[in-house]
């Protein structure tokens, strides 16, 4: 019976303990990749797909990739979603006997690559760790970056997971049991989750929890004490953090010392935006083009460095809500504009700072290399010069905050001292170690490139001192270095005593001495000992840099938040922007908004500004106007200057006044999600769900043409009755734009209702846009000269035309049978509960009881009673 290799029961063995990863079986200079791996490999990589013998009576499927060059290779399969095993030879095959010692090294996940060319430079790359309570009511999260070392951790309800999700976006997920059997589950929150899952290749990994506290090797007790999650109401979060740490332990086979401290995401600090907010409003990336350009994001970000992107970002995603916080925050950007040199050379100094944060997690991980080293040494090199441009500034805030801030001048110096600025070739195999820093190195580099002057000078030195001037010194392979002196030279002089006799030849004899001897030894080992001792001094480099992980994540983290201040500041500059004031009065009041993305879209036209004022008693805006005439930009355009008001920027206005809010809420655009079975309307009918379970009177509601996606009177009963319940149950500042003209009669029964409209001028036949927010409410919606606009047929022109006109004559008023007041006072709506008593009651309601007969009562009586059985 056919019997496996030795070889390849061993990379079973291997690949039984990694069956979720694809395993790189180290194996000479290559590795390979067996069996299902192989075939799967060669499809993703592009590689071919060979066999080899394994024992069996087939062939075993095989592909391979030099080991040297392995890392396009592995970025390829991350990209794909896979996990890599690298399995690496323990033993030098060259004095092993036998099989040769393999075993795996690392495991490298799409959570865990640190490379730059994959992972995206102005984000964070999270690995989620997700703990479910049996009762499936609250989510323990705890994800960490580690690229970056950033590690938060947060608490949860069911309803707001998936906002919080989607905003991590991870590229890989664990979680305890009881989250994996919901996530496979049939709940609509578990098929979002999951589709994000398959539409993103985040990798999903199930992790039973170990009973093992694994987050005391990477924190202790005390640390974790002041963050309070020792305690009791806590414990979930701590399991959550123990699944991570664990994950990254066992994929990374080490404890990281980049991974040093904790952050609680408290959800009530922030301004709260949900997914759909995120996504309408085009926060990080547009809608259609995916593009980070035409964003909000993409408008402010003029940072000099990745820390400070990242910054931003976090800024953008978790606008403040406390009102210091956010008053200091423009503050420090004031003062930052108010000095356009000092925000210059601020800026210049940060044009030469590498990503420190990912070049300490390579330290970390024992990955960084001597390029990694230098650009740490560079962007160290003008941070004692930056806070002190700070320090001699009038800037309070800003000294307030970076005065104390670590220079690092120690490790600069160090690197500085040891690491060569021109490197030749590696550290394995190059001069990497800077001349200067150790004599003995230096020592060994000189033997080496100098070994025949050395030779030299000594045979000019022997020659001198025993008198023998014919005296050479040269080299074979049997006796190696000699001294040889002829025999008729021996006969006029006296040999030295430290001479000891080698060989005899026919006209010449040969010496050695121990001078010789120990120069011997030093050229003919002086190039693998400078490579050895290289070796030692730079982990000993290594090893002290990583001593201070933590004092340069710290530095790095405050480079990062004055990069985003400075690019708020800038952009503020830039944009002609201004700084509002914030209240708590529930008032919004705009002079001359515009919007951030779209003006600078637009430059080679005009963009039309325009005001806002929403107060306390005036607080909802039904918006009308023609198709492209500026209804949803406009309304974009108050929630985003709302966001950067919060988040400490100047805002695109001639004047602002902000009220404090606790999120904004948003339901524009038209798509369907056919994945979920949904269509348009449902998707539009679950978001306007959502605004109206969620919204208090602190938040902004957006509502773009709800009810356009069915039927007109369907649609139009349904926007009224949304308007209606916003006004009386909810309170909140809301804009509500419709082409549903009737519902402006609102106004008339709500006082704080006001109708707007988009103005528009009429010229003959043609229609110009004025794109200006005017009082009032507009009769037209001008649909057809849009039509037109887009170049549709003639004939479908003038058919549209003629039906338009017939439609008109024959309009009802709508406005009186739906205008009856939605909501009854509440003695009434306790009485009628839901439709089927509304139609009992009408039913009553329709009988004229002086010439009803007994009978016929008696049989309304019956039919009304089985009505309410039914």
């Amino acid at each position: 019976m056919a019997k496996l290799t030795p070889m390849m029961e061993q990379y079973f063995l291997i690949k039984e303990q990694h069956p979720d990863a694809i395993l790189f079986f180290r194996l000479g200079d290559f590795y390979e990749m067996f069996f299902e791996d192989a075939k799967e490999a060669s499809k993703i990589l592009e590689i071919a797909l060979t066999g080899r013998s394994c024992g069996l009576e087939e062939k075993a499927p095989m592909c391979g990739i030099p080991f040297h060059s392995c890392d396009s290779y592995i970025q390829k399969l991350i990209q794909a979603g896979k996990k890599v095993a690298i399995c690496e030879q323990m033993e030098d095959p060259k004095e092993t006997k036998g099989l040769v010692k393999r075993e795996v090294t690392k495991i490298i996940t799409p959570g865990t690559f640190i490379d730059e060319s994959v992972i995206q430079s102005f984000r964070n790359n999270y690995i989620l760790s997700v703990y479910l309570s049996n009762d499936h009511k609250e989510f323990a999260l705890a994800y960490v970056d580690v690229s970056t070392g950033d590690l938060n951790v947060s608490k949860v309800s069911y309803f707001d997971f998936a906002d919080i999700f989607y905003k991590i976006s991870p590229s890989e997920l664990i979680g305890n049991s009881v989250f994996i059997n919901f996530l496979n589950g049939k709940e609509k929150l578990a098929r979002q989750i999951r589709l994000f899952v398959q539409n993103h290749h985040v990798c999903v990994n199930a992790s039973e929890l170990i009973s093992k506290e694994v987050e005391i090797e990477f924190f202790s007790e005390e640390y974790l004490r002041t963050q309070h999650l020792l305690e009791q109401q806590n414990t979930d979060v701590r399991l959550s953090i123990r699944i991570l740490l664990s994950y990254i332990q066992y994929t990374q086979k080490t404890v990281a010392n980049n991974l040093n401290s904790i952050h609680w995401i408290y959800q009530d600090k922030y301004l709260h935006l949900d997914y759909s907010s995120i996504s309408n409003l085009e926060l990080m990336e547009s809608f259609l083009q995916k593009n980070k350009k035409y964003s909000l994001f993409g408008v402010l970000d003029k940072t000099k460095t990745s820390m400070g992107a990242r910054m931003l970002r976090k800024w953008i995603e978790h606008p403040l809500r406390d009102k210091k916080e956010i008053e200091q925050r423009l503050d420090i950007v004031e003062e930052c504009i108010s000095d356009y040199s000092l925000r210059e050379d601020l800026r210049e100094y940060l044009d030469s700072v590498y990503d420190m944060e990912r070049i300490c997690a390579k330290i970390s991980y024992d990955t960084v290399t001597v390029r990694d080293l230098l650009n740490l040494k560079e962007s160290l090199y003008d941070l004692p010069n930056l806070r002190e441009k700070i320090e001699l500034s009038d800037k309070k805030l800003l000294i307030q905050i970076f005065e104390q801030m670590d220079t690092l001048e120690d490790i600069y110096h160090l690197l500085d001292d040891s690491i060569s600025d021109r490197p030749i070739g590696t550290i394995k195999d190059g001069e990497v170690i800077r001349e200067g820093y150790s004599k003995e190195l230096d020592e060994m580099r000189s033997i080496e490139k100098n070994a025949a002057s050395i030779l030299s000078q000594m045979e000019l030195q022997e020659r001198a001192s025993t008198g023998f001037k014919t005296l050479k010194i040269g080299y074979n392979k049997v006796f190696g270095y000699y001294i040889e002196i002829t025999h008729a030279a021996l006969k006029s002089g006296e040999l030295p005593e430290s001479y000891v006799r080698k060989q005899t030849l026919a006209n010449c004899e040969r010496y050695i001495n121990q001078e010789l001897k120990e120069l011997e030894i030093k050229i003919l080992t002086s190039r693998q000992r400078a490579l050895d001792l290289q070796n030692e001094l730079y982990a000993e480099v290594k090893t002290q840099v990583k001593h201070a992980v933590f004092r340069i994540q710290t530095t790095a983290d405050k480079i990062g938040s004055l990069d985003a201040l400075l690019s708020l500041a800038e952009t503020s500059y830039q944009n002609d922007y201004v700084k509002p004031s914030i209240n708590k009065e529930k008032r919004l009041e705009i002079a001359d908004g515009r919007h951030p993305v779209v003006e600078r879209l637009v430059e080679e036209q005009i963009f039309v500004p325009n005001d806002t004022n929403l107060l306390k008693d005036k607080n909802f805006m039904i918006i009308t106007g023609p198709n492209m005439g500026g209804k949803s930009t406009y309304m974009r355009q108050v929630a985003l200057i709302c966001i950067m008001a919060h988040i400490g920027c100047y805002i695109p206005a001639k004047s602002g006044d902000i009220p404090l809010l606790d999120a904004i809420y948003t339901r524009v655009g038209a798509a369907d999600d056919l994945s979920q079975g949904q269509s348009t309307f449902m998707v539009e009918m679950n978001e306007v769900s959502h605004i109206l379970e969620h919204a208090t009177e602190h938040s902004l509601v957006i509502l773009d043409e709800v009810g356009r996606g069915t039927s007109t009177y369907d649609g139009m009963s349904i926007a009224w009755a949304i308007v209606a319940f916003i006004c009386r149950k909810i309170q909140c500042m809301t804009l509500f734009s419709t082409h549903y003209h009737e519902i402006t009669d609102i106004a008339e029964r709500f006082d704080n209702v006001v109708n707007y409209c988009v103005a528009v001028e009429e010229k003959k036949e043609e229609v110009l846009f004025l794109r200006k927010l005017v009082q009032g409410k507009a009769d037209k919606s001008y649909g057809i000269h849009v039509a037109k606009l887009a170049h549709l047929p003639k004939e479908v022109l003038s058919l549209a035309e003629h039906k338009l006109n017939q439609l008109q004559s024959q309009k009802q008023e709508w406005s009186r049978e739906i205008g009856e007041d939605v909501f009854v006072e509440e003695s009434k709506e306790s009485d009628i509960k839901n439709l089927k008593h509304r139609e009992i009651i009408n039913e009553l309601e329709g009988i004229n009881t002086d010439t009803l007969t007994p009978l016929e009562a008696l049989l309304v009586i019956h039919k009304i009673k089985e009505k309410l059985l039914k």
